[in-house]
């Protein structure tokens, strides 16, 4: 979502009142405490130095420091069927391949949870890459230990970002016949279709204007990173494609929540003031077919009521499946399933909050758990174009 703007005592006025950064507790109702892809010849960004890296394709370059302008990586086919094999980026040879070279199989999830509460925000770095002033979503590697993936909304290029949990950009991954309409939301799971490997789901979902009736889920398998080193840029056609459309209504969503084995998908409504809706995929997967989505419940969403507080703009899924984060622009909040309980009783549970704000989160979008599901990072997009936008990470209390 592009910069919020807000009359009345809204989000900016609830952060000013310093109601953010409080601890973790149950929910409360009332406040208390143009660039292209690497293509011929563009420079890699990985390195231990952020800079640098192996060019892809063609003779090197330094890649434009301007803000990139939004548009369809080209010269990859965006109609259903299997994707292509060929997934070095467009012009120069050689190329570097972003084919699937993660294991055969997803590294296996992590088996914690935070049986308690969760300590305040710690601040776990700094983006160092300006190009991330949008970040609307993010999910730890399933299978790179301290790799975060992450990606900014509509106005960027198709493309994701692999960070250090400490902030450093490792690489960016192009996806490449692919327009970035309005992404929101990522997660990290099993392929489709019965395909090895670990792959990134991205939510194509944002529809502030109300204008789009259908959206897409886009697949891709995760390259391989390397968590100290960085990769050079790639650029990839190997693309899943899920359209949907809600049954009901036109809706506009930006959190997306993947199911443990990648059977289904949820997406969580966005609506201030109301009800948030929530639906899932029937998950019959069919790249390139349109699905209708499944209601699933119907939320009061949490947060505080302050305008634009209790709007949902991420959702992450925990690896046991049991447990549920969302994040709105007041906090994030955990949902945690009672034994013999599904989603469908979403509405009946108190949600845990992780956390109020925090102050530093202006307008806050992404979560996740991280990658030993017992903690939670959360990131804000840069409203103030202020450059320096942290990365924070709550600590489980036991």
């Amino acid at each position: 979502m592009k910069r919020i703007c807000m009359g009345g005592l809204g989000v900016a006025a609830f952060l000013a009142l310093g109601a953010c950064d409080a601890g973790a507790g149950a929910a409360s109702a009332t406040p208390t405490d143009a660039e292209t892809p690497p293509s011929g010849g563009t420079g890699g960004s990985g390195g231990a130095d952020g800079a640098g890296g192996q060019a892809v394709g063609g003779t090197g370059g330094a890649r434009p420091d301007a803000a990139p302008t939004a548009g369809v990586i080209p010269d990859a086919a965006q109609t259903g069927g299997t994707p292509t094999a060929d997934l070095g980026p467009t012009g120069g040879s050689p190329t570097t391949d972003a084919g699937p070279t993660t294991p055969d199989a997803a590294t296996p999830p992590p088996t914690g949870a935070c049986s308690g509460t969760y300590a305040r925000a710690t601040e776990a770095g700094i983006l160092e890459d300006d190009r991330l002033d949008e970040v609307s979503g993010l999910t730890p590697s399933p299978t790179t230990p301290d790799v975060l993936w992450m990606l900014n909304d509509s106005g960027d290029l198709a493309r994701l970002y692999a960070v250090s949990t400490s902030g450093r950009l490792l690489g960016i991954l192009y996806l490449r016949g692919v327009e970035n309409v309005d992404f929101e939301d990522i997660a990290a799971g099993p392929c489709p279709l019965g395909q090895p490997g670990a792959c990134l789901w991205v939510a194509d979902t944002g529809n502030n204007g109300g204008d789009r009736s259908e959206f897409v889920v886009h697949v891709v398998p995760e390259p391989a990173v390397d968590a100290v080193n960085g990769f050079p840029d790639l650029a990839t056609d190997q693309v899943w494609h899920f359209p949907v459309r809600y049954p009901d209504a036109v809706r506009d969503s930006e959190a997306l929540a993947l199911a443990p084995d990648a059977s289904t998908f949820y997406l969580f409504e966005k609506v201030d003031g109301a009800p948030s809706h929530v639906y899932r995929h029937p998950g019959n997967f069919a790249d390139g077919v349109l699905a209708e989505l499944e209601p699933v419940a119907t939320l009061a969403a949490p947060g505080f009521d302050v305008p634009l507080g209790r709007m949902i703009t991420g959702a992450a899924m925990h690896p046991d499946g049991r447990r549920l984060l969302l994040r709105v622009y007041t906090g994030s909040y955990e949902y945690r399933l009672a034994d013999g309980a599904d989603w469908t009783s979403l509405a009946d549970i108190e949600p845990l909050r992780v956390a109020a704000g925090p102050l530093t989160e202006p307008q806050g979008e992404a979560i996740t758990y991280d990658a030993s599901g017992r903690g939670v990072f959360t990131i804000s997009e840069d409203p103030d174009q202020t450059r320096r936008v942290p990365l924070h990470h709550y600590d489980c209390i036991p």
